[in-house]
């Protein structure tokens, strides 16, 4: 099964991006400053080098552009908390898709758990 989801891996990316499901009920959330509003979005898809995720409403015009940095996004997936820093890479209408900056070892060791368990089912 495995390799098989591997094959069709876009060999382009660095990174395999999974899918959570829907019962995982994949949340996350941000603000752009201390006392800022909260962004609060679902994971669409996560990867060791990012992720995507839908916006529960609009951005105002212009607040997140590419570059825009993320001092602490906070997500839980299987069952762990993360809170790397991230960077907007792309921003269109509620979805954006953020490159992780930095991840502790803690972190990492998380997402590659999380990653291989969905791979291998």
């Amino acid at each position: 099964i495995i390799l098989a989801k591997l094959a069709t891996h876009n060999s382009q990316r660095r990174h395999f991006r999974v899918r959570p499901d829907p019962d995982d009920l994949a949340r996350a959330h941000f603000r752009l400053a201390p006392g800022a509003p909260l962004f609060a979005g679902r994971i669409l898809d996560v990867s060791l080098g990012g992720m995507a995720m839908e916006l529960h409403a609009p951005p105002a015009e212009g607040l997140l552009q590419p570059g825009t940095r993320i001092a602490r996004l906070e997500f839980a997936l299987g069952g762990r908390s993360l809170a790397p820093q991230a960077a907007v890479v792309l921003a269109r209408s509620r979805v954006l898709a953020l490159r992780f900056e930095s991840l502790v070892p803690a972190d990492t060791k998380s997402l590659e758990r999380y990653i291989f368990k969905k791979i291998s089912s």
